[in-house]
């Protein structure tokens, strides 16, 4: 008779050391997580495990955040070593399974020892399917239903202080779990995060699993569920990554797929991000404060629906007119007789206030001066424009006031010297075509 212990018996147990591989020899390190995690390309002292087991603790609670810098430094060190963008995330994934092995292994539960280890091998390898997760989500409820279909509330780590109200998370968490981590540009911008997410609910489900198992044979099992708290820390930290609402990026140029404009974003603190290549993007708050520039991917796009509905949208509209207005030197007002100005009013005269218009107006000036003085002058030449030219027009044609002030519809920024037509050819010059206005209508 074969005593069984943990779910494998005793036998195969005696032959960890030496099991047949798929070739008919003795692999000598099939059970050595770390011996499998090196082989992998995550040997010991690895940087990027390193990080890994600091940002685990962090969200265990025993150590704070790892700074932004030692993130960025280990994230640098991590995307040099493969032309594969979704490495990162895949040795990430290696390191936490290979972890959580070596940390079954020392309470011998060989089962998920075998298991996370098969996982850790599948992320080295695995190709992307749509926005599925390299290493499938395991089903822990193998077959069955929760006992209870009663909605928990998924923003309170509440649930995580009982099994009964884990149990029924855990279940309520695996559609989310499978969006999270397999959101291509989440994977690319935070896969230190997204991982320990992958990793930690896999564990939680082994966990619950357990303690099914226990009950059946009326064995106590005691404390709540461990990883169940890493997995809501973790799912709740990684949401600064996310791709939120106001999401403002670049398109290419319709006639060439590598070029694209530039665009200032200012958002309602004044904050400014210049947006200059292609899916450069900026992300701003609700109510349009907070600004900051985030990663934003070809995969994001291609991953979201919404997004890719817009860009069609936006490729279906007829393309935008440009004026050019020019100003004297030091002068706040466009020159007289200025003919872009007419063509401009003539432009608006024809506008519907039905139609969805958008006005953008940035002003620029020469670099003769200060800075910030010439950053002053360029504001009060978009303004100008506005006032002087812009306003008039479209209260003739009906628009109201307040539409007027919409901030969504109508923007003026001031560029000052910072975006010149010309660059000057060795000192700085009052270069006419520096100080004008460009004013894009759509």
């Amino acid at each position: 008779m074969i005593a069984r212990w943990g779910g494998l018996s005793l036998l195969t147990l005696a032959l960890g050391a030496c099991v047949v591989d798929s070739t008919g020899r003795f692999g000598p390190d099939q059970w050595d997580p770390a011996a499998v995690s090196a082989s992998l390309g995550a040997p010991a002292g690895d940087p990027w495990c390193v990080h890994m087991e600091k940002l685990r603790a962090h969200l265990d609670g025993t150590e704070p955040a790892p700074s932004d810098e030692a993130r960025e430094a280990a994230l640098e060190v991590v995307r040099a070593e493969s032309e594969d963008p979704l490495w990162p995330f895949r040795k990430a994934l290696i390191c936490e399974y290979t972890a959580g092995a070596a940390e079954e292994a020392a309470v011998f539960e060989w089962v998920t020892v075998a298991q996370f280890l098969e996982a850790a091998e599948a992320a080295a390898i695995a190709e992307p399917d749509g926005i599925n997760p390299l290493v499938p989500v395991f089903d822990h409820l193998s077959g069955g239903e929760p006992e209870s279909l009663a909605p928990v509330d998924l923003t309170e780590p509440a649930y995580c202080d009982a099994y009964e109200t884990a149990d029924l998370a855990l279940s309520q968490q695996r559609g989310g779990v499978v969006q999270a981590v397999g959101f291509p540009g989440s994977l690319r911008r935070a896969p230190d995060w997204f991982a320990q997410i992958q990793v930690a609910y896999h564990r939680w489900g082994r966990e619950v699993q357990e303690r099914r198992r226990l009950a059946r044979e009326r064995v106590a099992l005691g404390d709540a569920p461990f990883h169940c708290r890493r997995f809501h820390a973790a799912l709740t930290g990684s949401q600064e990554f996310a791709i939120k609402d106001n999401l403002i990026f670049l398109l290419p140029e319709l006639d060439d797929p590598e070029a694209a404009g530039r665009l200032v974003v200012q958002d309602a603190e004044g904050r400014e991000i210049v947006l200059d290549r292609v899916l450069a993007a900026a992300q701003l708050d609700t109510g349009g404060t907070g600004g900051e520039r985030v990663d934003f991917f070809a995969e994001d796009l291609a991953a979201a629906p919404g997004l890719r509905s817009a860009v069609e949208r936006t490729n279906a509209l007829p393309p935008p007119k440009v004026f050019t207005i020019l100003f004297g030197y030091n002068e706040e007002q466009p020159l007289q007789g200025d003919a872009q100005l007419p063509l401009l009013a003539d432009e608006l005269s024809g506008r519907d206030p039905a139609e969805p218009l958008r006005i953008s107006l940035s002003g620029h000036a020469d670099c003769v001066g200060p800075n910030w003085y010439n950053t002053i002058l360029s504001e009060k030449r978009a303004q100008a424009v506005f006032d002087g030219t812009i306003r008039p027009a479209l209260i003739a044609r009906g628009f109201a006031e307040d539409a007027l002030a919409d901030p969504r519809r109508f923007k003026l920024v001031g560029l000052g010297e910072t975006a010149p037509a010309v660059e000057p050819e060795g000192r700085c010059a009052a270069t006419d075509e520096n100080r004008r206005v460009i004013v894009v209508v759509q």
